[in-house]
Formats: structure tokens, C-alpha cells, sequence
């Protein structure tokens, strides 16, 4: 698992990464081998950074079967990355705020 984590330095990223990451500990059969924190400030889109972050945990493990996003923007750039290189998206969830751009997910191709 790929996990495109929240940017720590405010109190809402650094709670969304404990939050993960405690969730984690439930399930010691997933393994996480690839974190990368999304800049919120940075002039760098998210979406950017989240396709970005998808092709380095994708170089890192090949054979990657989940990844995490923190936020929408990045999983649409996840989405992008894999769409690149023709791979399938099997579902996700919490679409709402982006149930056009993300129709990959909800539609399953």
C-alpha cells in the first residue's frame, strides 16, 4: 500500500495522518511501503504531487495493489499516474466533491 499522506504542519493534516496510520495498526497484513506527504502551500498543485508520488511508489514497489490519499486532489493525481501506464483502478470511495473528474472510480473504467 501507497499511502499519499496529508501535509503535517497543520493540526487538520497531522490528524488525518494519525488517524491512517492508527487505522493501520488493525490490519498488520497490509504492508505500507510508500508514504510521501502532500506541501498544501506549495504552489505545486496537489493533483500534481499526488500523480508525481503514485509514479515514485509505483518505481518503488511494481507491484503496488492499494493506494491512500489524504485528499481528493491527490487521488485524482494517483488516478492519472495509473491511467498512464494503462493500469485498472479496482474502486474508492468519497467521491463527492469530484464525482465528474474521478468517473474512473464510480464507473470502474
Amino acid at each position: 500500500m501507497a499511502f499519499l499522506a496529508a501535509d503535517p504542519r497543520p493540526a487538520s493534516g497531522a490528524a488525518r495522518n494519525a488517524s491512517f496510520h492508527e487505522l493501520l495498526t488493525r490490519f498488520p497484513g497490509i504492508q505500507l511501503v510508500y508514504e510521501a506527504n502532500i506541501d498544501w502551500v506549495t504552489p505545486l498543485s496537489r493533483r500534481t504531487q499526488g500523480a508525481d508520488h503514485t509514479r515514485a511508489a509505483l518505481a518503488a514497489a511494481p507491484d503496488l495493489d492499494a493506494i491512500v490519499a489524504s485528499n481528493d486532489e491527490a487521488a485524482l493525481g494517483a488516478v492519472d499516474a495509473l491511467d498512464e501506464r494503462g493500469l485498472s483502478i479496482g474502486w474508492c470511495r468519497d467521491t463527492t466533491a469530484c464525482p465528474t473528474a474521478c468517473s474512473p472510480c464510480t464507473t470502474g473504467g
